[in-house]
């Protein structure tokens, strides 16, 4: 997604709320917590202080764009208490008078033409989520390998816990139109069915880092 810079993945960006969601679509982990002098905001009309609004501000820079969208995209997968897990956020922006920013434009591409797919690939959501060097990269790579596109017609959503060591990849496949969009995911998901889809450079960069 667009975010402040475009290498950052609205997975990433989001992950101090969402990080706590599992594979089955429960909310395991912490609910998000505002910079510390905004602890005094645990209703609507509660007082956000000058220090919180100066702290929170930043924090709501960082979401940008991707607040909304990821919100949208765990609706999308039918995670449970979405709304909930926001609901902190959503307050102290609410409070703070720091509405959060509309979802994110895709770029070069319209919301209805594209198909969703799921990548698996064999490393821990934590080393995706890590951003180290060459991670996207190399997992845009497979990507282009696997579905037969250039990443121009790729955009990578969010990733989902499968186990200790592997990963769902939620994409969206970009065709001329929908149809199109359609026709490339069927094929991508005949070589998924059929064993010939290797993520050759995830992999490797995964185990040259665990060296």
């Amino acid at each position: 997604g667009e975010t402040g810079t475009d290498r950052d993945l609205c997975a990433d960006v989001m992950d101090d709320i969402v990080g706590g969601f599992v594979e089955n679509g429960t909310f395991m982990g912490d609910t998000y917590v505002a910079p510390e002098p905004c602890s005094t905001i645990t209703q609507p009309n509660d007082t956000c202080t000058w220090g919180c609004q100066k702290l929170f501000t930043p924090e709501r820079e960082r979401f940008g764009c991707c607040y909304k969208t990821s919100r949208e995209h765990h609706k999308w997968l039918g995670y449970a208490d979405v709304d909930k897990v926001f609901a902190s956020a959503d307050l102290v922006a609410a409070e703070c008078n720091r509405p959060m920013p509309e979802a994110c434009t895709v770029i070069n591409s319209d919301e209805d033409t594209g198909a969703a797919a799921v990548l698996i690939v064999d490393v821990p959501i934590e080393y995706l989520r890590s951003n180290s060097s060459g991670v996207i990269e190399s997992l845009e790579q497979d990507m282009e390998r696997a579905v037969g596109r250039t990443t121009a017609g790729l955009q990578i959503r969010g990733y989902r816990y499968r186990s200790a060591t592997s990963t769902f990849v939620d994409f969206e496949i970009y065709g001329q139109d929908k149809q199109h969009s359609d026709e490339i995911k069927t094929q991508f998901e005949q070589r998924v069915a059929a064993g010939a889809i290797f993520n050759f450079y995830t992999d490797s960069v995964f185990f040259r880092s665990a060296l």
